[in-house]
């Protein structure tokens, strides 16, 4: 009997031991199983991730590589070349003149035409100017590298014109150009001051006729509304406004003496220069077509006893700054200085200044430089005067000459 129990007792035991053997084997295959899965799971995700990774970083690459590319293959700004036209001899106005593109370094002074008064059109592509080389002042355009020369007025036989400065309409369809002309000698005060308006494509010439109610005190002061109509400043120093033709006549500032006076870019503004007998100042107002409201006047601009003289008047192209040629005493010999303002408070951002004075500024059109010119006049004496071209950040800072050649004026940038 003992014998028996022993045997089966023996039998239980390496039952036991085979089970724990199984049970183990079992787990050790399991672990190294799960272990294997558990690796494979991991390289997959390193695999997966590494190459997203890399996926994204190809495209990130690709994307700037793409935007480097198109910014370097993209047409820049005008301004990013920092060229302007440049008008050298530009003094009386029977003197010989000559127009040169120029960089704004200096360097690469290319003659573009005999000419004087050279605007370039709002969409960068003609350059208008006005010519004597038929004999007389016409206006003419060309390309914006100087070539296809084209006449776009011509005044009648036996007139004598006189033009000056010139603008283009914001939709460069048309230009309007301000001087006089003489239609006969014999005839009693035969300078007649007048506005022309001549299609771009040379198609059609309106004269502005002066009236009772309209006649011309300055042909400097002219300028476009953003519907195509032009206003004048008439001989009481009011701004009238009218149709190409002259027709339609109304006055839009019922205050007299108003000097000179400019438009912002969209038309909804307007700044004007006010030498009245009791309010003197430079004022911005809302223009809605018809009236002028909610004007604000530049502060810090206090007149001399001779009277204040603020001209070239200009707007930046968001409508948000106004600049001017400012003294204030009016004189020939007393300093100038350069005034940007901001519109809406009527603060003084900036006072553009030298010791040879600063006149005539010209902003690029993206109004982060200016260009002006200095008078080099040591003995108050007209006949030595010497003006030469500047240019400058518009904040003042930066100035450098531009040319050391005198009478050169920059006339627009590029």
């Amino acid at each position: 009997m003992k014998a028996f129990l022993a045997k089966r007792y023996f039998i239980l035991i390496l039952s036991l031991l085979l089970i724990i053997t199984l049970v183990v084997a079992y787990t050790f295959i399991a672990t190294e199983k799960s272990s294997k899965k558990t690796e494979t799971s991991v390289k997959k995700a390193a695999d997966k991730s590494s190459k997203k990774t890399e996926t994204s970083v190809k495209k990130a690459a690709d994307k700037s590589s793409k935007k480097t590319e198109t910014q370097k293959d993209s047409k820049p700004p005008l301004t990013e070349k920092y060229q302007m036209l440049l008008e050298s001899k530009p003094g009386h106005i029977k003197r010989n003149k000559e127009i040169f593109i120029i960089d704004s370094d200096g360097s690469n002074r290319t003659k573009l035409a005999d000419g004087f008064s050279s605007r370039l059109s709002y969409d960068g592509k003609r350059i208008a100017f006005i010519s004597d080389r038929t004999g007389k002042n016409e206006v003419w355009i060309m390309d914006r590298k100087g070539g296809n020369h084209k006449q776009v007025t011509m005044f009648p036989e036996g007139w004598e014109a006189w033009l000056g400065r010139l603008k283009w309409s914001h939709d460069d369809t048309k230009i309007a150009v301000g001087g006089w002309h003489i239609r006969d000698r014999a005839e009693p005060g035969g300078r007649h001051i007048a506005v022309w308006i001549a299609e771009a494509d040379g198609s059609r010439l309106s004269q502005i006729e002066p009236s009772e109610q309209s006649v011309f005190r300055l042909h400097e002061d002219f300028d476009w509304t953003a519907d195509g109509r032009i206003t004048v400043v008439d001989s009481s120093g009011r701004l009238v406004i009218s149709d190409n033709d002259g027709s339609n006549s109304q006055r839009i500032v019922d205050s007299p003496q108003v000097r000179e006076f400019a438009y912002s870019r969209d038309g909804s503004k307007i700044a004007f220069s006010h030498d009245g007998n009791t309010e003197k100042g430079i004022y911005m107002g809302a223009f809605d077509g018809i009236r002028i409201s909610n004007l604000v006047e530049i502060r810090g601009m206090s007149p001399g006893p001779g009277g204040a003289h603020a001209t070239q008047l200009l707007w930046s192209p968001d409508g948000q700054r106004v600049l001017f040629q400012w003294t204030s005493e009016w004189h020939e010999f007393e300093p100038h200085e350069i005034i940007v303002a901001d519109a809406k408070s009527g603060s003084v951002q900036y006072t553009i200044s030298n010791p040879n004075w600063a006149e005539q500024p010209v902003p690029s059109r993206d109004w982060t430089r200016i260009s002006f010119t200095t008078l080099f006049n040591p003995d108050l004496n007209p006949a030595t005067t010497r003006r030469y071209a500047w240019t400058a950040n518009i904040d003042g800072s930066n100035q450098k000459q531009l040319t050391t050649i005198p009478e050169d004026v920059v006339s627009d940038w590029y």
